[in-house]
């Protein structure tokens, strides 16, 4: 008696065992993205002393959080918001609590800006992102006092 000859090559089947176990892992979640608490967005703020304080909620399941701040006005002139160039102005990643204390305005303020906008999103124990919080669009002034181009209100 001859023995049955299977039609279906080696490579047939590693691709059906592949695919079987792409479809038996849940998919994971993507973490929330974060609420933004501090400075109120769309605020116009006098020239800050010192650190400036980003802060956000804390996500379920988070181990870390990234910051991207962004420049209105800052580096060749081109585009509005220097991310629109194509490269971040400053982003800041492994942040372990919701808080960040930062110098970004000072820089915000050599660079010739006046407007900063802010993102923040977890970070998952594999290092997957979550989603990204909203744009917080954040003015400065001399004494808090909006200005003709300070950029609140403007769109990206």
């Amino acid at each position: 008696m001859m023995g049955l000859r299977s039609s279906v090559g080696p490579a047939a089947i590693w691709l059906v065992l592949v695919a079987a176990a792409c479809y038996s892992q849940a998919p994971t979640p993507v973490l929330p993205a974060p609420v933004i608490t501090q400075p109120v967005c769309g605020a116009v703020r006098a020239w800050p002393e010192g650190l400036f304080t980003l802060a956000w909620e804390r996500v379920e399941a988070a181990s870390s959080y990234t910051v991207e701040v962004d420049c209105l006005s800052c580096g060749d002139g081109r585009d509005a918001w220097f991310s629109q160039s194509g490269t971040p102005w400053q982003v800041t990643p492994g942040l372990p609590l919701p808080i960040y204390r930062t110098d970004v305005v000072s820089r915000l303020r050599r660079e010739g800006g006046r407007t900063m906008r802010w993102r923040v999103w977890a970070v998952d124990a594999a290092g997957g992102d979550g989603s990204k919080s909203e744009w917080c669009v954040v003015a400065f002034s001399k004494d808090g006092l909006p200005t003709p181009s300070s950029g609140v209100g403007e769109p990206d």
